[in-house]
């Protein structure tokens, strides 16, 4: 059988998908231990309910009921068995080796196959500049419109007894996350505040 050549772009994709190999065990690690907690916290349950059994006995509030204390001694051991600790730290034990391996072939891969995986990646470092480079260019010509606005009415405001601490700064300056919450929010319009505020003087400018 002819082997099939591996180009750059699959070399990319089976990297992702040996990432996710290593996730999925590790899910399945975590999956496990939760399962171990539950068959543990079974023992528990079937323990309080022999307990709450015999308590009810020894308080004469219950018959004795062989057959039925025979079922609750069964759920104990059964429960007891699967919540083994045989079991579990087999399974345990096998659920972190998958992950190990899973990481050992991903790393192997990844050492292997660099020098291809990068060329291929550095490919799409122009195109994520150019976007940027548009995006800044966008930003400061739309900060320039902005900033114009602001100005127009820090002139208009004399003419209309307007204090200009209620003129809005430029938005997108300032602490990151605070420009982000102006954003989350919608960014102000260069109006003056008091404008805003007052419908019939908004109607009137207008």
């Amino acid at each position: 059988m002819t082997a099939t050549k591996t180009t750059q772009k699959s070399l990319v994709e089976a990297l992702v998908n040996l990432e996710q190999k290593v996730a999925d065990a590790v899910d399945r690690r975590e999956a496990t231990r939760v399962e171990r907690q539950l068959a543990q916290r079974e023992v528990r349950v079937t323990e309080a309910q022999f307990h709450n059994y015999e308590e009810r006995v020894g308080a004469n509030e219950q018959a004795v009921d062989p057959a039925h204390q025979g079922e609750l001694r069964a759920a104990i051991d059964a429960a007891r068995e699967a919540a083994s600790s045989n079991i579990w730290d087999s399974r345990l034990a096998g659920a972190d080796r998958a992950v190990r391996e899973a990481e050992a072939e991903r790393d192997a891969f990844g050492l292997a196959h660099f020098a291809e995986i990068a060329a291929e990646e550095a490919l799409k470092d122009g195109p994520a500049r150019d976007r940027l480079e548009a995006a800044f260019e966008e930003l400061q010509a739309a900060e320039a419109e902005y900033a114009a606005r602001v100005r127009r009415w820090h002139y208009l405001a004399p003419f209309g007894r307007l204090d200009v601490d209620d003129l809005p700064g430029l938005p997108t300056r300032g602490d990151p996350g605070e420009v982000q919450r102006r954003f989350a929010d919608g960014f102000e319009v260069a109006t003056p505040r008091s404008l805003l505020a007052d419908p019939d003087a908004e109607s009137e400018d207008a």
